[in-house]
């Protein structure tokens, strides 16, 4: 979202060019459905058959929501997804650690529809393309 502020200033030397104004996109979202499982979430962005271009690890508590801003240039990706997680009862974990990996191609721009989404829940991961504008 995109806020705008008044401008209190008297000349027109010291405004900015509205054109000159810059967004940040959101391009990689997490969320974890699982009340009670934290998710370790390690990711990998690259062009089919290319060396990764983003790679970075996440930890999603139960119920949690996190999101990296303008992680790569606009473009086609796969982006592989390897998940760890253990049930948290109570706040504490039982140990025991279960797994799942998923691998996807998204178009990944500066449109909330070419957003990658990595998503947590029951046991799995998924990794779709778009967020609804």
């Amino acid at each position: 979202m995109q806020q705008q502020y008044a401008d209190t200033t008297a000349s027109n030397a010291t405004r900015l060019d509205t054109g000159t104004v810059r967004t940040r996109c959101e391009q990689l979202h997490f969320r974890n459905y699982d009340e009670h499982r934290r998710w370790r979430l390690t990711v990998s962005v690259s062009r089919p058959g290319e060396p990764p271009e983003h790679e970075g690890t996440y930890e999603l508590g139960p119920d949690d929501v996190e999101s990296e801003l303008e992680i790569v240039p606009p473009g086609r990706y796969e982006v592989r997804v390897s998940a760890s997680f253990r049930s948290v009862q109570e706040g504490r974990s039982d140990g025991t650690v279960e797994t799942d990996e998923v691998t996807a191609n998204c178009n990944v721009g500066d449109r909330p529809p070419q957003t990658v989404v990595v998503e947590c829940g029951n046991g799995v991961v998924a990794v779709s393309e778009g967020l609804s504008d």
